[in-house]
This record gives C-alpha cells, sequence and structure tokens, in this order.
C-alpha cells in the first residue's frame, strides 16, 4: 500500500500462492528505500516472487528519482522514418537502460514494451505506441525487449489485442472496441 511492507502484507507475502508483486509510485519514495521494499518483499515471501514494475519511459515511469528520464516510445517510430537503423539501436539502447537500472535494484520483470498500434485517438496510448504501421512496431518492439532482457529483466509485452484501437482507458472506463475484425487484424 505505500513504501513499507504491512503486517498484513507481510502475512500475504508468505503464502505460497503469491507469486508476484507488482510496485507502482505510491511504493517508490527512493531508490534505498526501494531496494529495501523489495528485499522485505523477498524476505517475507515463501515461494520465488517476481517483482515487477510499469517502467516504459514518457509518461509511464513509476520509479523515478534516480532512473533514466526516457522519452516515450514514439520518438523511435518517429525517427524510423528518416533513420531505421538508428531507430533499431535506440530502441534496443531504450530497454537496456530500462533492464540494467531496474535489474540493479531487483526487479524481475518489467512491463514494457507498448506493442499497440498508434492509430492517433487513443488518449491511454498516444505517444506510448512506437508507430501506426505493424511492421515497424514489431521491429522496434523486439529491439526495446531485447534491451530489456540485454539489461537483465525480462519483457512483458502489452495489450493485446490492441488498445490504440479504443479512446476510452480502460484503466477507468469499459472500453469496447467497435472495429470489425478485418480492422481488428492490423493490431
Amino acid at each position: 500500500a505505500a513504501t513499507e511492507l504491512t503486517a498484513f502484507e507481510q502475512q500475504m507475502l508468505s503464502h505460497p500462492a503469491v507469486r508476484g508483486v507488482i510496485i507502482f509510485t505510491r511504493n517508490f519514495k527512493s531508490k534505498p528505500q526501494l531496494i529495501d521494499l523489495i528485499d522485505s518483499i523477498r524476505e517475507f515471501s515463501t515461494a520465488d516472487v517476481e517483482v515487477s514494475v510499469d517502467q516504459e519511459g514518457g509518461r509511464v515511469q513509476r520509479v523515478g528519482d534516480g532512473f533514466s528520464e526516457l522519452p516515450p516510445l514514439r520518438v523511435y517510430g518517429e525517427q524510423w522514418q528518416t533513420e531505421p537503423a538508428a531507430a533499431r539501436q535506440a530502441a534496443f539502447e531504450h530497454g537496456q537502460i530500462v533492464g540494467q537500472e531496474c535489474a540493479d535494484i531487483g526487479f524481475d520483470l518489467v512491463y514494457a514494451p507498448v506493442l499497440d498500434l498508434d492509430w492517433g485517438f487513443s488518449e491511454v496510448i498516444g505517444d506510448r505506441a512506437f508507430h501506426p504501421d505493424p511492421q515497424v512496431v514489431g521491429v522496434l518492439g523486439a529491439q526495446m525487449m531485447a534491451g530489456l532482457h540485454a539489461g537483465g529483466v525480462s519483457a512483458v509485452a502489452k495489450h493485446f489485442p490492441g488498445h490504440g484501437g479504443v479512446v476510452a482507458d480502460s484503466h477507468h472506463e469499459h472500453a469496447i472496441d467497435q472495429r470489425s475484425l478485418v480492422e481488428l487484424a492490423a493490431d
């Protein structure tokens, strides 16, 4: 719930069915505090718990101070238009930076990259998506995932079949995709 485990959370972590914990902004005060929190999670867990975070770059970076401030993924899609090789390398390096920084403090999984297509109207996705072309998204997404892995964490690609095709934010509203199966195929 906060920056330290409560007694109830310690008890919950001791249950062998608990296999994962996600860290949110409310759980982060500083790097040393976060290291202590992750160590506490592992200490009270009786299973091989995996600790994860949503750390994409751009506006979705759940842990901040002391971590690199990275651009949104659309930057690499824009770069692809004129410099595809440089965009591939930059997407890899973006992933590697996130991976190294997260692995260094004890994260196992990072919820990135966003593999939605940028249809141009989803406010919740917006600049979090690489590009509207699925081939470009595939190449840049694979590069970022390779970078995350090289940095020492597992990548969790998201969102399927594609949040970029709906306006509503599924975190707060019931998002309904009205596209036909033919239109949805691109996602």
